[in-house]
């Protein structure tokens, strides 16, 4: 049921960008207020009030844009005399002081979205909300707005919470990378990387939890590290390499195993696990590898998101599969000749 009719006391909120960050959080701040969406894409169907612009007279504007389209957003949203503005986009560092500089009649709030994608609505009561603010009376305020949330971390340092939402990324990318670096080692040594970390880490509490190898897919990710270091720190284009490199060793492992019908089959063609995200998906990487190699390679795709389940009996006829996204739904997959990265089972 949608609140398309005000009730006494509501804030009237508009969330700009309908995608994956926004969708979600306007469908949680419509259990208490008066929302409604703004989406250039015309098509998109939900059961609120969608325009193509922001509407004059709301008390709340909250951007959930890539970080391109963001600064146009806040100037007209000021423009419009709109009192709060909150940017939930992740940002490069400096962006929110730059952004004060030129507004003359709204409260600008940087509060970026810290729950993962898909997940929203499970954990936005479980995340405080960490924001930056040069209005310290304003926490019982934002408190009203994301309701759900256990708290609000409030800082009046822009910098200081623009950053910390890019070392959060970075961190995640990191350990990512960390986890394919050991499994590209093991690999030269025809090693089975989550056999040998077992080992590693049995008696020895000093071995943390490693993440699962897998390809670091999405733009997210790896841009947040280039907002952090810097677009020429050699570091970034190392572990990107690591990447490249595990997709060799295991285009290199598919190869060895093809048969006379040169099928290949590959599970999975999101970004990430139970996910409907095609951006920056690994197996458009693969795919492309696979072909380099052998340009007769016939290549089976199919994923449970986005192909009937007809498909999942057409990739089982490959000789060989590689799981390129981990998807829940993958045990159900049945060949006795699968490469996974990402142990799934």
């Amino acid at each position: 049921m949608s609140n398309n009719y005000m009730k006494p006391n509501q804030l009237k909120i508009a969330v700009v960008g309908l995608g994956s960050i926004g969708l979600p959080l306007l469908e949680v701040l419509a259990d208490k207020h008066f929302v409604v969406g703004v989406d250039l894409n015309t098509k998109l169907k939900t059961r609120f009030l969608t325009y193509k612009k922001i509407p004059k007279g709301m008390d709340v504007v909250i951007i959930c844009t890539p970080e391109r389209a963001v600064p146009d957003l806040v100037y007209l949203a000021d423009l419009y005399n709109t009192p709060n503005i909150i940017i939930r986009s992740t940002m490069p560092i400096g962006s929110s002081s730059k952004l004060l500089g030129r507004l003359h009649n709204s409260r600008l709030f940087y509060a970026p979205e810290r729950s993962l994608e898909g997940k929203i609505k499970e954990e936005i009561d479980k995340i405080p909300q960490l924001v930056a603010g040069h209005d310290k009376d304003a926490v019982n305020f934002l408190l009203s707005i994301f309701f759900k949330a256990p708290g609000i971390i409030y800082k009046d340092n822009f910098l200081e919470v623009e950053a910390a939402k890019l070392i959060s990324n970075a961190y995640r990318y990191l350990q990512f990378t960390t986890s394919n670096i050991l499994y590209n080692a093991c690999s030269k040594h025809n090693l089975d990387f989550y056999a040998v970390n077992d080992l590693a880490a049995q008696g020895y509490n000093r071995m943390g939890q490693l993440s699962s190898a897998g390809y670091v897919g999405g733009p997210c990710l790896p841009k947040d590290l280039e907002h952090l270091l810097g677009s020429q720190d050699s570091l970034k284009d190392s572990l990107f390499e690591v990447n490249k490199q595990l997709t060799k060793n295991v285009v290199n492992k598919a190869m060895s195993q093809l048969k006379e019908n040169k099928l290949v089959g590959i599970y999975g063609l999101t970004m990430k696990k139970d996910s409907p995200d095609t951006r920056g998906a690994w197996a458009t990487v693969l795919e492309k590898e696979l072909l380099g190699r052998n340009e007769n390679i016939t290549i089976v795709k199919y994923d449970p998101f986005l192909h009937h389940q007809e498909g999942l009996s057409l990739i089982e006829q490959c000789d060989v599969v590689i799981i390129a996204t981990p998807h829940s739904q993958a045990s159900e997959l049945n060949h006795t000749n699968i490469i996974d990265v990402w142990s799934f089972k």
